[in-house]
């Protein structure tokens, strides 16, 4: 079976280890699409020369732009390549000519599968030119982040849905959830399948060494749905009972959001507050440093940040929102606490601080949990057999 899957860098944790594992068992060409914002990173580094509209599909060129630990992943796969953009606006003519492009190289492969990683609006209008090659999507998020919806998110999504075979999501909530907003589309086309361990800033680190630091840590893109509110408010009755905490946030805020301003902190704790996009390097730092992870959300579906922690082996502990509860083993990986309630965060909080001997299991049961339920392998033969029904049924006509 030949696939292509299509994704884009803010999903480089997660594509890299799905492709590698769906190499092993099938064909699989990995597309890029990479606009003027993510051109350059700590992976990838795309020499002045490529940076035009046009799809670079030379091993050597495409070698040229990544880490030696992106390449090393990618040799299992048949072949790699990145369909660049010089336009910051998605919605543009020169846009939708680069994806046109990508279509016509997406053709010239002849796969049995076009794969797309979640929705996107500068191929979304190209997508209606391969009516005869089945569309694998994966929905991200059902409905859009508190703050964070627009009508382009609507456009997309309308001219998505409509060429999508299948539809893939990455927990049970989130499946729920869209069979209520569309009712119309059948059960037969939706899949539940989670994500493994993200343990691309991971690999080839050397553990620290512990410094006795106790370090709470936010992390990811600030928006309202966030909780950072319950986060600050948590932190001050933390810092009433335990000395010595750093409280880390760290993030770049979102247009039209401003943080809350910071509480007073008692015992000598601190807040760090790191507004601004986080290089992966010091990324990975952080998650090195941190005692725990916090995922205190108000609204979600799931989060790519719980994953992560994982690889680090660090425990993480999440509200009871979206889909959530189904990435933390309570009590082995993590603690689950109600949303909106900085009371119940800061109990989840002092309890891990506190608790020197679930620290030290949690790498196990991290172990154990993304070696079965979160394991990409397990990941991989579920989409195994999603593409088997799909190419089962024959290609969809010719509209």
């Amino acid at each position: 079976m030949r696939i292509v899957y299509y994704s884009r860098p803010n999903y480089i944790d997660s594509f890299l280890p799905r492709a590698v594992a769906l190499s092993k068992i099938m064909e699989v060409h990995v597309l890029e699409e990479i606009a003027p914002e993510t051109w350059n990173g700590e992976m990838r580094n795309l020499p002045s020369a490529l940076l035009q509209n046009t799809i670079v599909t030379d091993a050597a060129a495409v070698d040229m732009c990544f880490p030696g630990e992106v390449r090393r992943s990618l040799r299992g796969c048949a072949s790699f390549g990145l369909v660049l953009h010089t336009q910051k606006r998605s919605l543009h003519p020169s846009s939708w000519v680069v994806s046109r492009e990508a279509i016509r190289y997406i053709r010239n492969l002849k796969p049995d599968i076009l794969h797309i990683e979640d929705i996107q609006m500068r191929l979304a209008p190209a997508l209606l030119g391969i009516n005869d090659i089945p569309v694998v999507l994966d929905v991200h998020d059902v409905i859009p982040h508190t703050g964070e919806r627009n009508w382009r998110q609507s456009l997309s999504r309308w001219l998505t849905f409509r060429r999508a075979s299948h539809f893939v999501f990455y927990s049970r909530f989130s499946m729920n959830q869209f069979r209520q907003r569309y009712p119309a589309i059948p059960e037969s086309k939706l899949s539940s399948i989670s994500f493994g361990p993200c343990d691309l800033l991971a690999r080839g680190r050397t553990r620290p060494v512990p410094t006795g630091d106790r370090r709470v840590l936010l992390l990811g893109r600030m928006s309202p749905y966030k909780g950072v509110e319950y986060f600050l408010a948590a932190a001050r009755t933390v810092s009433r009972e335990i000395d010595n905490c750093v409280f880390t946030i760290a993030g770049k805020t979102i247009a039209g959001y401003d943080l809350p301003g910071l509480p007073h902190l008692d015992g000598n704790c601190r807040f760090e507050v790191i507004n601004e996009r986080i290089p992966d390097q010091r990324m990975a730092d952080l998650f090195d440093a941190a005692t725990v992870v916090v995922c205190p959300y108000t609204d979600a579906t799931q989060s790519g940040i719980i994953p992560i922690a994982y690889a680090f082996d660090k425990p993480v502990i999440a509200t009871d929102v979206g889909g959530l509860s189904e990435y933390v083993w309570e009590g082995r990986t993590g603690i689950i606490v109600p949303p909106r309630d900085a009371h119940a965060l800061a109990a989840g909080i002092v309890s891990v601080l506190c608790d020197r001997a679930f620290r030290e299991q949690v790498a196990g049961s991290i172990r154990q949990f993304t070696a079965s339920a979160l394991s990409w392998e397990n990941s991989a033969a579920k989409l195994l057999s999603v593409y088997q029904s799909l190419t089962a049924e024959g290609r969809p006509a010719q509209g």
